[in-house]
């Protein structure tokens, strides 16, 4: 899930509205694990029940997706039929304008963590060529 944060506090959850109804101005992007873990008491006992956190702040523009997948069965240039997709992970990013970087965490659904790094100009490449929707884009403060 993720969670967006703005400078008045306000929090804006993907539970509660899609990324393509949350507004510019975050100061930070986060994105929960899928699986929650137990926190132990000093006593030994197990504790409560938490979803680790993944944090990025300071970045000029944060981006959302998640990555799903389908299966089709295919036969000459026809589609026969469309099997219902998957989710297999969600990704957060946060672009660095001055630095022209894109930094990006991909957590999957069995939370192993990706954290990658690429030029700027890479994303706007595939921007130009239609493979990304410059439109999930967000604007910090």
């Amino acid at each position: 899930m993720f969670i967006a944060t703005y400078q008045n506090n306000k929090i804006v959850k993907e539970n509660d509205c899609l990324w393509d109804d949350v507004p510019d101005g975050l100061i930070n992007l986060q994105l929960t694990s899928p699986i929650k873990v137990n926190l132990k008491n000093p006593d030994g006992s197990l504790g409560r029940e938490i979803a680790p956190l993944i944090t990025l702040g300071k970045y000029d523009r944060y981006y959302f997706w998640n990555e799903a997948t389908a299966t089709a069965t295919v036969q000459g240039d026809k589609i026969k039929d469309i099997g219902e997709g998957r989710l297999v992970a969600k990704v957060i990013a946060g672009i660095d304008d001055e630095r022209k970087i894109v930094v990006e965490v991909r957590v999957d659904i069995y939370s192993n963590i990706k954290i990658s790094h690429y030029p700027l100009e890479d994303l706007e490449e595939k921007i130009k060529r239609g493979q990304f929707r410059k439109d999930i884009i967000r604007k910090s403060i």
